[in-house]
């Protein structure tokens, strides 16, 4: 059995291949190209039994899929902890790919959970639609800017709807030319997203349908359709997690700490996590506790002495909460059930 350290760039791997022992090992480097897996170099340089340790970084899917092909055994190596473990004050392409195999061969790489294709396929189409959204909010929050600069509010809870267009059709004449080009652009854009949005919601429905799991997550305020589906898409299976505190570590929600002798210090949320689920969890955040009276005591408690910003990660973190035992439970949500964990707040 042979082991290797992957180190995936952009344009080139570097790649360390060697024996368990540690005292035999050769290093290449590979560019990227089409086919480049089926070069006879690349074969005999990788020839099975080997186990490949990967780092999971951005673009790690085409990889990780073409070794698995070649027949090797894949990890997928944690970066943050990988990071810790093998810091290094010189860090040179070579040094990063034998710190993979060196941690691989002797049982000391940190691991990070490989999705499936399907798994995989799924997140994607779920992570289009929430990329998709997260721009037309940013394009609906310019326009917000753009009238707050001519000190012009609108008591409508939709200013994209109908009514709201009427209004922002009746203020264009008062603005100057430069600010009326900007303005008609944002909501053309905000137009040409709308059908494309639902587009991809429609596929959604055809793909997914009726999920059970997702109906159970949707008895949790503050969450709805297409956050359930995204929220377990990310989630894969709940089993992964022993206790609650490793999802909300594993969303990046949990508050850093600041040691020093016997003093503790929780600091910012660590946001070393899954974004898209940090991500839908604030969204929904606000949401949860409109709709939730213990949320909501939360939330303003914590608005009122940290900010809402603060407030949301508090109500998205205790969301997770209760994500994870309707998921472990496989059950509706109960609020009865429900442990607060508001000591964790950042």
């Amino acid at each position: 059995m042979n082991y290797a350290g992957w180190d995936l760039h952009q344009q080139f791997s570097q790649v360390v291949v060697g024996t368990k022992d540690g005292k035999k090992r050769k290093s290449t480097k590979i560019y990227h190209s089409p086919g480049m897996f089926e070069h006879p170099k690349v074969k005999e340089f990788l020839k099975p039994p080997v186990e490949v340790a990967v780092e999971a970084c951005n673009g790690w899917y085409w990889v990780v899929d073409q070794l698995e092909k070649m027949g090797a055994k894949v990890h997928l190596a944690h970066p943050l902890k990988t990071k810790l473990i093998a810091e290094a004050k010189v860090k040179t392409d070579k040094i990063d790919a034998n710190a993979l195999y060196d941690l691989l061969r002797t049982d000391f790489l940190p691991e990070s959970y490989i999705a499936s294709s399907k798994e995989r396929e799924l997140r994607e189409i779920h992570r289009h639609r929430a990329a998709l959204v997260k721009i037309r909010t940013s394009v609906k929050n310019r326009v917000h800017s753009l009238l707050a600069k001519h000190g012009i509010f609108f008591k409508i809870s939709d200013l994209f709807g109908i009514k709201g267009r009427l209004s922002l059709k009746k203020v264009m004449p008062s603005l100057k030319s430069i600010y009326k080009d900007e303005l008609k652009r944002y909501l053309a854009l905000i137009d040409w997203l709308n059908p494309e949005i639902e587009k991809i919601e429609e596929k959604i429905r055809r793909q997914v349908r009726d999920n059970p799991l997702s109906k159970l997550l949707e008895t949790i305020p503050g969450i709805g359709y297409y956050s359930a589906l995204l929220i377990l898409s990310e989630i894969g299976d709940i089993s992964r997690f022993a206790r609650p505190k490793k999802l909300i570590s594993y969303a990046g929600l949990n508050p850093g700490v600041d040691k020093s002798g016997k003093h503790f210090h929780n600091l910012s949320i660590t946001k070393q996590g899954n974004s898209w689920l940090r991500w839908v969890l604030i969204q929904d955040a606000p949401h949860a506790a409109r709709s939730d009276k213990r949320l909501g005591q939360i939330y303003h408690r914590i608005a009122i002495k940290k900010g809402k910003n603060t407030a949301k990660v508090a109500v998205a973190r205790e969301m997770l909460f209760s994500i994870y035992w309707v998921l472990k439970k496989q059950a509706p949500y109960c609020p009865k059930s429900v442990t607060p964990i508001v000591g964790m707040v950042s």
